[in-house]
C-alpha cells in the first residue's frame, strides 16, 4: 500500500467533490431553465384549480427543479416517491469523470484514489443535502422534500460507486475478473440498448411521428428499457403492484416476462449465455477461480444496483391507485450470480475436454 499525505489527498478529494457538484449543478440548472421556460410556464393554459396555482417562471421554482433533477440523478426519494430513471445518472457520472479524469489517467484506482473517492463523495453529499434543504417546497401540487436520513447515505454510496466504476475503467487489468465484468457490462447493456431503441422507435411511431418527442423519449426511457431487457435476458421480468397489474390486465396489456413469445425469450437467453461465455473467456487461466468469483460478484452487484435504480414508485395517485413497478432485488443479484458460476463451470469443463483431446 502506498504511503501518502492524507491532508494533501483530502484536499484533492475536496476539489474533486466540489468540481463534480458544480458541474452537475450547472447542467441541472440549464435543464431546469429549459423545463421552466418551455414546459411549466405553459401548463397554466391547461391546468385548472389547485394545480394551476403558483405555476410560472420564478427563480425559486428553477432552483427547486434543479434540486429535483440532482436528487433524482442519485435515486434519492421524496417521501415514498421514487422515480428511477437511469437517464439522470449520466449527470454525476459525467461530472465525476471530468472532475477526476487526470488523476485516474495517472494513478488509476489505487489506495490513494479510494481515499480521494471517499472524500469527494462526502463533499458532494453535504452540498447536495444543502441543495435539497433549499429546494424544499411544492412542485406542481406535490410536496417535495429530499431531506431525510436515508438520502445522504444513498448519495454517499452512489457517488462512491460511480467513482469506482470510472476508476475500474482505467484499471481493468489490475484485478482478476474486472476485465470480464467490464466486457460483460459493455456488451450486455450495449446489446440491450440497441434492442431497446429499435423496440421503442417501433412502438413510438405508432403513436406519434414527431421526431423531437421520439428523441426525448429515447433519451429518457430507453436507458430503463435497456436495463429491463438485460434482466429479461436472465429470465427476470418486471414486477407490478396488484392495482397496476389489474389495470394492465383490464386494458389487455401484458408487460410480464411470461407474456413474451417463447421464441423471443429463448433468443434473449441465448444472447445472454453467449455474452457471458465471452466475458468468462477474458479471465486469466492462472487466476480463473478468483477471477470468476470477482466477475460473478461485481456483475451481480451491478445488476442489483440497476434493479434498485430503475424502481418507479409514485405512491397513491389521486387517492385511487398506487403505482409501484420494478425488478425484484433478490432475483437481480442471485440469477446472474448463479448463472455466471454455472457457465464458468461449463467453460472449465469444455476447456479440459479440449486439452485432453489435443494431448
Amino acid at each position: 500500500m502506498k504511503t501518502f499525505d492524507k491532508k494533501e489527498v483530502a484536499k484533492e478529494g475536496l476539489k474533486v467533490g466540489l468540481k463534480a457538484f458544480i458541474l452537475t449543478f450547472g447542467i441541472a440548472f440549464f435543464v431546469s431553465l429549459i423545463i421552466n421556460i418551455s414546459v411549466i410556464e405553459h401548463l397554466q393554459d391547461y391546468l385548472q384549480g389547485t394545480l394551476s396555482q403558483n405555476i410560472g417562471f420564478r427563480f425559486g421554482m428553477v432552483i427547486r427543479t434543479t434540486s429535483i433533477i440532482m436528487n433524482m440523478a442519485v435515486f434519492n426519494t421524496s417521501g415514498q416517491i421514487q422515480l428511477g430513471l437511469l437517464a439522470f445518472i449520466g449527470l454525476p457520472l459525467f461530472s465525476f469523470y471530468l472532475a477526476d479524469r487526470n488523476d485516474n489517467k495517472k494513478e488509476g484506482m489505487d489506495d490513494v484514489g479510494i481515499f480521494i473517492y471517499m472524500v469527494a463523495s462526502g463533499v458532494y453529499t453535504i452540498l447536495l443535502m444543502t441543495m435539497a434543504l433549499i429546494g424544499k417546497g411544492t412542485f406542481l401540487g406535490i410536496n417535495i422534500n429530499f431531506v431525510s436520513l436515508r438520502n445522504p447515505i444513498l448519495t454517499l454510496v452512489i457517488t462512491f460507486l460511480i467513482q469506482v466504476v470510472i476508476g475500474m475503467n482505467y484499471d481493468a487489468n489490475r484485478f482478476a475478473g474486472v476485465l470480464a465484468t467490464r466486457w460483460m457490462i459493455r456488451l450486455s447493456l450495449g446489446l440491450s440498448g440497441l434492442i431497446g431503441i429499435i423496440a421503442f422507435i417501433a412502438g413510438a411511431t405508432k403513436v406519434t411521428t414527431n421526431p423531437l418527442l421520439i428523441f426525448m423519449g429515447i433519451l429518457l426511457l430507453v436507458p430503463n428499457l435497456m436495463a429491463y431487457i438485460l434482466f429479461m435476458m436472465m429470465g427476470i421480468g418486471i414486477d407490478f403492484n396488484s392495482g397496476l397489474d389489474k389495470l394492465l390486465a383490464f386494458g389487455n396489456v401484458n408487460l410480464t416476462y411470461t407474456g413474451m413469445p417463447i421464441g423471443v425469450r429463448l433468443l434473449l437467453l441465448v444472447l445472454f449465455i453467449g455474452i457471458t461465455l465471452y466475458a468468462i473467456s477474458r479471465i486469466e487461466k492462472e487466476k480463473f477461480l478468483g477471477g470468476l468469483i470477482a466477475f460473478a460478484t461485481l456483475f451481480s452487484l451491478t445488476c442489483l444496483g440497476l434493479a434498485y435504480s430503475t424502481r418507479i414508485n409514485l405512491g397513491l395517485i389521486k387517492g385511487l391507485m398506487e403505482v409501484d413497478m420494478g425488478i425484484n432485488l433478490i432475483k437481480a443479484f442471485l440469477y446472474p450470480f448463479v448463472g455466471i458460476f454455472l457457465l464458468g463451470g461449463l467453460w472449465q469443463a469444455v476447456q479440459r475436454v479440449r486439452n485432453v483431446i489435443r494431448s
